[in-house]
C-alpha cells in the first residue's frame, strides 16, 4: 500500500469472511479494501469510507451496540485476481 520513500502507517484491518478485509488509516481519514491475489494481499482504496469502516470496527470491538454497517464488497477468486483467466 505504501508508495515508494512512503512513512509506514499503523493502519487497524478487520478480515471479513469470503476473502475479503478492511483497512483504516484514522490519521490519514483512509479506507482500503483488500483481497488476496497471487503474490499476497492486494489493498484498494475506498473512497469516502474512512467513517464507515471506522464504525464497523467499532461494532466488531463491541464499542457501540450492533447495527448494520454498509460496506462494498467484491468476492474474488483469489487464483484469479491480478491473473488472466484461463478458458
Amino acid at each position: 500500500m505504501l508508495a515508494d520513500g512512503q512513512q509506514p502507517r499503523l493502519l487497524e484491518v478487520l478480515y471479513w469472511g469470503m476473502a475479503a478485509a478492511y483497512a483504516l488509516d484514522r490519521e490519514g481519514d483512509l479506507a482500503y479494501t483488500g483481497y488476496p491475489g497471487i503474490d499476497g494481499w492486494t489493498w484498494e482504496p475506498l473512497n469516502n469510507a474512512a467513517g464507515d469502516v471506522a464504525r464497523l470496527i467499532a461494532v466488531h470491538r463491541d464499542e457501540t451496540p450492533p447495527h448494520f454497517v454498509t460496506l462494498p464488497l467484491q468476492v474474488r477468486n483469489p487464483r484469479l485476481s491480478g491473473a488472466a483467466a484461463s478458458p
